[in-house]
């Protein structure tokens, strides 16, 4: 590589609802190549696209994801009120199959999919995983499964061969150690969390929430190889960071 490449975090996120279709759509029309987005399982193990374990924060309303069938969910916006009022009051929350449905028509788009803790510790590790990647199934060559979750990326090996990210909660000994035992394919981190150089190993960096231009150059200088934003059109103002259509992972 001979410059960063980029994630969208979450799409588009800074100005569209974060894990809706419009972030993600938005974020490729900007010049996103990788995008990042996080998944649930609904109480009837439909994978959708959604960070939080409760619907609070992105759709006003109370109840938890786990609780609820897709029937339910997919009436449910995600439109984030608190920052945005009604102007996105009609997205609605996608299930990870409609945004599959729409990157097999995305050549050139990669996908790395956050599996959440909350999902795993509710329904299981395997359950998690059989779930998400039957319906990644169409596009699985281009995606990477990323979580917080070590032992369910450990877990991923006995699935698939595709390459795996573990993301950093806590910055310290324990984490570098966990890290040359995993051996993952990308090492995923908060940029301010990391106080001293960025261990070697078999790993990519890859780490987040990136702002500015300058700050990706001074990561890249440093040794990241992966550099996440949630305004991903910000750091392509750089004609330097332009990205090239990305294949595989």
């Amino acid at each position: 590589m001979d410059a960063p490449r980029l994630v969208a975090h979450r799409g588009y996120a800074a100005h569209y609802p974060e894990n809706s279709l419009c972030a993600m759509r938005e974020a490729v029309a900007a010049g996103a190549r990788c995008l990042e987005l996080d998944v649930q399982l609904s109480a009837d193990r439909v994978p959708v696209l959604l960070h939080d374990a409760d619907l609070q924060r992105v759709s006003g309303r109370p109840g938890r994801v786990h609780e609820l069938e897709w029937s339910d969910l997919r009436h449910c916006s995600i439109g984030e009120p608190a920052r945005f009022g009604q102007r996105f009051a009609d997205e609605p929350l996608p299930a990870l199959a409609e945004l599959v449905c729409w990157l097999e028509g995305q050549p050139g788009v990669c996908l790395f999919v956050e599996l959440k803790s909350e999902s795993i510790e509710h329904f299981g590790a395997d359950t998690v995983l059989q779930r998400v990647l039957a319906v990644l199934q169409p596009v699985l060559g281009r995606c990477a499964l990323i979580s917080f979750h070590a032992e369910t990326l450990a877990r991923a090996r006995h699935y698939t061969r595709r390459p795996i990210g573990w993301v950093i909660r806590r910055w310290g000994l324990a984490a570098r150690e966990t890290a040359m035992a995993l051996r993952p394919d990308y090492l995923i981190c908060n940029h301010a969390k990391i106080d001293d150089a960025l261990w070697p190993g078999p790993w990519q960096w890859f780490l987040y929430e990136i702002t500015r231009p300058e700050q990706a150059w001074h990561w890249w200088r440093r040794g990241a190889r992966w550099l996440e934003s949630m305004d991903i059109a910000t750091l392509l103002k750089d004609p330097r960071l332009a990205q090239e259509p990305c294949d595989g992972l």
